[in-house]
């Protein structure tokens, strides 16, 4: 009997451990050795006033009060409120992107979010098949937002904030993909044929079926992997890191890689998004 109740309660254990890594992996809090890539100076932008279903806070995500509110259901109407750093049962992501491309998605009239603007390919995950990306972690959508205003520094850019609830990614089949550890193999294989604009090779199509894909983030140009010979080539040092809360971290992405999940997330998420306009570096000359 004695013996019986140990091994329940090493049971539970074992299920709490992995539930607490499993919240650790999907807010992006894993250690990473320090960077190799300096950030990139900013400046401020100016922020635009709120449209339909877009919600414009004070200053930009990175400044959000650390609050949590309860979940009060999709926002509906033209509404200036300040952006949660949290919504109970939720997990924020964020992407930089063009102002005009958040609008898009956030306003269809479709009755949910409007994904194509903000696809693109060759990608991390994109070989072929334009998908859209985003991070849990702010600071990696800071580090982005930097890097895009001064490579277009005429454009109009803003950080979507989007609310994606925790019941829908619990229901999804999910696809690891770290730069280091076990995985790591199998992370080279994938930016080296995806980032060449390749299909995903033979021995890994399987990870297509799978609905969430969550990985570290490389560096680099497409360029210099299409220069590589081989996926070996590929070396732990590109992969892109950046500072949070004080330590230095593997940069992690999201896509809803299959057309249920993407379906879902569009659907779940319709009315639980933020702009963050952060304008642009320099005006147009006339």
């Amino acid at each position: 009997m004695a013996f019986k109740t140990l091994e329940g309660l090493n049971g539970q254990l074992r299920q709490e451990m992995e539930r607490r890594q499993r919240l650790a992996v999907l807010s992006g809090r894993e250690r990473s050795p320090p960077p190799t890539l300096p950030a990139p100076l900013s400046r401020k932008g100016s922020l635009k006033s709120a449209t339909k279903e877009t919600i414009v806070p004070g200053k930009g995500p990175a400044a959000a009060k650390d609050t949590t509110i309860p979940d009060e259901g999709p926002t509906t109407g033209v509404a200036e409120r300040e952006a949660p750093a949290c919504l109970v049962g939720h997990t924020m992501i964020w992407r930089t992107c063009l102002l005009s491309e958040a609008v898009e998605c956030c306003e269809s009239r479709l009755g949910e979010l409007y994904l194509e603007p903000l696809t693109s390919s060759p990608g991390d995950f994109s070989g072929r098949t334009a998908v859209a990306y985003f991070s849990p972690q702010r600071e990696t959508v800071d580090r982005y937002a930097m890097y895009k205003k001064h490579r277009f520094s005429i454009a109009e850019l803003a950080i979507l904030q989007v609310a994606v609830p925790d019941s829908l990614v619990q229901s999804l089949s999910i696809n690891y993909l770290w730069a280091d550890g076990d995985e790591s193999q199998s992370w080279k294989k994938v930016i080296w044929s995806c980032r060449r604009g390749e299909r995903l090779p033979k021995d890994l199509r399987y990870m297509g079926n799978k609905d969430l894909w969550i990985e570290h983030i490389a560096k680099s140009t497409n360029a210099k992997f299409a220069a590589m010979e081989s996926y070996t080539q590929i070396q732990y040092s590109d992969a892109l890191v950046v500072q949070i809360d004080g330590e230095r971290r593997n940069a992690i992405q999201w896509v809803f890689y299959s057309d249920h999940a993407e379906e879902l997330f569009a659907q779940c998420c319709k009315g639980k998004t933020w702009i963050h306009s952060i304008g642009k570096l320099v005006e147009a000359s006339k």
